[in-house]
This record gives C-alpha cells, structure tokens and sequence, in this order.
C-alpha cells in the first residue's frame, strides 16, 4: 500500500512540475536574482540521493542481520543435536525430538506469523524449554564434562540467533523517515520539472523526467521490500533451518525408526 501510496505522489508531483513549466519556462533564465538556476533545484536532487542511500544501507543491514541470524540459528541447532547424541538414549533422545520439533515449528508455524509483525511464536518456546529441562536433568545428574559445557554454549548460541532475528521483525525505517522520503523525492521531481530551461525540448524534458521517476520509484520500492523482511519478493526464507531440520530428521528415524517424534511435520505436538 506505501508503495503504490509513493508511486502516485511521485507521478502526481511529476506531472504538476510539468504543467507549471509552461508558465514558468517563457521567463526561465539561466540566472535568477545573480543566482544560477542550477544552484536552486540541484540541492533538492542532491538531498534525495543522498536521503534514498543512505535508507538503502540501513534497511539492507538490517535484512542482513536477519540472513545471518538464521543461518546462526540453523547452525547451532545442527550442532546442539550432533552433541546431543554424545549422551545415552535416555538423555539424547528426549533433547534430539525437542530440537527437531523446534526447527519444524520455526520453520512451519513461526516464521508465516512473522509477517505480520509478531515477535514471539510460543510454540518454539516450549521446544526450546523442553531441551532446557533435559539440560537440567544432565546438570543434576552431575555428567557435566567437556560435551555438557559445549551443549550449554550451543543452546545458548541457538537462543541469541532466535533473539536476534526477531528483533529484526519490525521495520528499521521509521514512518516518519519513509514520510520525509516521499516528500524530498516529489519536491525534487516537481522542481527540476517545473523550472526546465527554455532551450531543453518538450521531449527530452518529459524522457528524462520520466526515468528519474522510474528510478526513484523503484529506490523507494527496492527499499520497501529490503525493510519489509520477512513478506514481499525478497522476504528472508528460513533455508538453513529447514534444510537441517530436514537432515536431522531424517537421520533421526534412520537411527531410531521404533521412536515416533512427539511433533508432527509442523512441530506442532501430536
């Protein structure tokens, strides 16, 4: 809806940049008052580059930071169930299925609702306090040696790369920033359009006029989509989180087909 709001107030400043220049362009000159006609409307271009860019890193950082908390997230869980089968079946098995349901239910249940700016799924939650309480139970058995405190350290590297990606779920840009965008960029369009000098034909201040438009609609879409993260052409896709729980999966009844996990594909508990 921002989008399409953008486009329509771009093309509309656009189009009353034009129908001024027919007034203003019989008494355009390339001086104004001593003052070059450049030096007024080119700060204004110059203003919005410099606005769009630096937006355009902002919200590409912060879809960044979420690709990588993902992978992050992804990694240490792969890694939390390879150790965990270091331990017994007694212990590994319970903390193994409460890993797997915790990838599915990221990948299946949390990740859709993060589109609609919800930052903490439960479902996730209470795999994640299932594999705590397995932990605990190691603790309290007092077998806290070399692949405990590698156990402990992954879990809580899973746990930052889940905390980090979600508190990317709202946009970085602020509406009051996107405002100001909007407003520069229809200022800038509207004036190089309505004080064109006399000697630049109709055709080619329309062509050129009409790229700029093209171009900064899409800055502003480009923008739109980057900061937008998790909906949209180029939403981040949970990839590495539901390839490796893909692969534990598998090798999970590889290896114990008589155990049925207590989730189904979702990770949502049976």
């Amino acid at each position: 809806m921002l989008f399409l709001v953008t486009a329509l107030v771009l093309a509309t400043a656009l189009t009353v940049g034009l129908i001024a220049n027919r007034w203003v362009r019989p008494f355009a000159k390339t001086e104004v008052q001593g003052v070059k006609l450049e030096l007024l409307v080119s700060p204004l271009l110059t203003l919005t580059v410099l606005l769009l860019s630096f937006v355009l890193v902002q919200a590409f950082s912060s879809y960044n930071r979420v690709r990588v908390a993902e992978g992050r997230e992804a990694s240490r869980l792969a890694f939390e169930y390879e150790v965990a089968g270091y331990y017994p079946d007694d212990v590994a098995l319970p903390m193994q299925e409460a890993l797997i349901c915790y990838g599915r239910s990221v990948v299946n249940v949390e990740w859709p609702t993060l589109a609609e700016g919800t930052s903490l799924h439960p479902l996730p939650t209470a795999w994640a306090e299932q594999v705590d309480t397995s932990l605990a139970e190691i603790n309290a058995s007092g077998e806290t040696g070399q692949p405990y405190g590698v156990l402990i350290t992954a879990d809580r590297d899973r746990g930052e790369g889940r905390r980090l990606r979600l508190t990317e779920v709202e946009p970085s840009v602020p509406t009051a920033v996107s405002v100001l965008m909007i407003i520069v960029t229809a200022a800038a369009l509207a004036a190089i359009a309505t004080f064109t000098l006399p000697y630049v034909s109709r055709r080619v201040q329309i062509g050129a006029l009409t790229v700029m438009l093209v171009v900064f609609t899409a800055m502003h879409w480009t923008i739109w989509e980057i900061d937008h993260k998790f909906e949209g052409v180029v939403q981040v896709e949970p990839t590495d989180l539901r390839l490796l729980t893909g692969a534990m999966s598998d090798q999970f009844a590889e290896r114990h087909p008589e155990v049925v996990l207590p989730c189904d594909e979702r990770g949502e508990p049976l």
